[in-house]
């Protein structure tokens, strides 16, 4: 408990807001850490967390005068789960270190947040916790929580790995429409009311991902986007595909799925840092889903560290609400004008044969260069998006263009302006001059590596695209349901495929036993874990 005088400021009451149509916002007043950009914290040290008790609703006032903060931690997914206070060390009222979208000041607005920090004790176990903050306003007490949040080391590590999953695109077997597999409905189990040890909520398929995370238990995982799939309702009933469960009502299709992907999620046993995809941005008659993102998972883009490896965040769905708005094509399946991949901010056009200087860059893309440049006596840097910028060969930009490499592709982008987006360039130009060491990617559902040299020489961006988790097809395919794991040691990239029996490097690693990796599977065979 920490007393702290402050200017007296006007408190003013916000209201909940909302995902969708019926589900509490997972992100109000406890803005940072939270479940996709937690906090990784060395015991013995302190770390900073943001709170808003206006829920962001209300910038156009004070934030409440707060004399008195408490915190605490409880360990997460445990049968007998261990609670412990937290000191308070420090107290300030500033802006977000860690929202870009509240670093801006704006005439009018008011974007401080509470900063707190505490002291993580020296003989808390080394463990992932829930985080409680609680505040003391106008004499009562205010509180927010926060799941898997923290995770408490003995030390950081030089030789450490973490996971990429991306494209887990979660949705359950009533939605029948243009790709998805039918067959494959042991991996899609309908959604559950209750959590089960065989298939969670059901996803069978993210749902063992997960248990073979807990297995494999890396210092930590990588989201790169696509959670849901939200194609086909805008709304929808599902009394009639969940009668007397707790998903039996109206909701969005958004909503379900991502609040299906949020609680499956939680049960992960290692802290995950998550970033947007082009499905998580999509827009629905009710709402703006990249502002929901937001209330579920954290900012839109962003930075984190371990020890002394950065870490970027990025949204390449940075496209306006109304590119992103769902169109519906005969009744069948719901897509935005736009899904492609873009960073605005000041960026080469996408026909430009180079990026603009970087002195010229505002927004995403200028946030990015500073934090870049802020950082460069870190031992490493790894940015994340879902839209790599170099596929193929850092020329025809796949993951940007409208078009594509066949007939078929370059026929639905002459048809159908998917993309041509911006900042594809200056966001390669960014990496290579700033030291960029590796970059994660998805989108496409396939495997691809590709290598640029940093400015100046000295080293190179390694570009590599991964693979889904979930099933793309009912039968043989090449492309698997996988993941990529990544070994750093010594801040060089010591590792980051599956090599198979012919030892190609760009491979991801397969989620099931029985896997040609290298060659055509029969998907609908695939039931078995590959990590037991």
């Amino acid at each position: 408990m920490c007393a702290v005088f402050l200017p007296q400021m006007t408190q003013k009451a916000a209201a909940a807001s909302t995902i969708g149509l019926n589900t509490p916002a997972r992100i109000s007043k406890l803005i940072y850490p939270t479940l996709g950009n937690p906090v990784i914290v060395r015991k013995g040290d302190q770390f900073t967390i943001e709170f808003d008790p206006r829920e962001g609703n209300f910038f156009h006032t004070a934030p409440p005068y707060i004399p008195e903060w408490q915190a605490s931690v409880t360990s997460s997914n445990d049968a007998y789960p261990l609670t412990r206070a937290l000191p308070v060390t420090a107290l300030d009222l500033d802006t977000s270190k860690v929202w870009p979208e509240l670093m801006v000041p704006a005439s009018g607005y008011d974007k401080r947040v509470y900063r707190i920090s505490f002291e993580v004790p020296a003989n808390l176990p080394e463990d992932l916790f829930n985080l409680t903050v609680k505040a003391k306003v106008s004499g009562s007490w205010i509180e927010d929580s926060q799941p898997n949040a923290l995770k408490v080391v003995n030390a950081f590590k030089d030789h450490f790995s973490f996971l990429q999953l991306t494209d887990i695109h979660v949705f359950g077997p009533e939605n029948n429409y243009p790709s998805v597999p039918a067959a494959n409905k042991t991996m899609r189990n309908k959604r559950h009311a209750s959590y089960s040890e065989a298939d969670g909520y059901g996803a069978a398929y993210y749902h063992k991902a997960i248990q073979q995370i807990n297995v494999m238990h890396p210092d930590f995982v990588v989201l790169t986007g696509d959670y849901d799939f939200a194609q086909h309702w805008k709304t929808h009933d599902y009394s009639g595909d969940y009668g007397g469960t707790a998903w039996a009502r109206t909701l969005t299709e958004y909503e379900f799925e991502q609040e299906w992907f949020y609680q499956e999620t939680q049960k992960l046993q290692v802290p995950v840092f998550i970033v947007t995809g082009n499905h998580d941005g999509y827009n629905d008659d009710t709402n703006d889903n990249l502002k929901n993102f937001e209330k579920l998972y954290g900012p839109l883009y962003h930075s984190f560290d371990y020890g002394d490896y950065h870490f970027v965040g990025l949204n390449t769905m940075d496209w306006s609400s109304t590119d992103r708005t769902m169109i519906n094509y005969l009744n069948i399946i719901q897509q935005p004008h736009k899904y492609k991949g873009q960073v605005k901010g000041g960026g080469d056009d996408f026909s430009s044969p180079s990026a603009p200087p970087e002195s010229t860059y505002s927004g995403q893309l200028g946030w990015l260069r500073d934090d870049l440049k802020d950082h460069q006596g870190s031992k490493m840097r790894i940015a994340l998006m879902h839209h790599d910028p170099w596929k193929t060969n850092g020329q025809d930009g796949s993951m940007w263009a409208s078009g594509g490499s066949d007939f078929l592709s370059n026929l639905l982008g002459w048809a159908y302006d998917s993309g041509n987006g911006q900042g594809r360039r200056a966001l390669m130009k960014l990496m290579e001059d700033y030291k960029v060491g590796l970059e994660l990617s998805g989108h496409d559902h396939s495997d691809y590596i590709g290598y640029a040299n940093w400015t100046g020489g000295g080293g190179q961006v390694k570009f590599v695209n991964t693979t889904s988790t979930s099933f793309q097809a009912d039968a043989s395919s090449a492309e698997y349901p996988g993941y990529r794991r990544i070994w750093i040691n010594d801040g060089q990239v010591e590792s980051f495929s599956y090599k198979d029996k012919s030892g190609q490097p760009w491979y991801s690693n397969p989620w099931f036993k029985n896997t040609n990796v290298g060659g055509n599977t029969d998907l609908s065979t695939l039931t078995t874990s590959a990590v037991d």
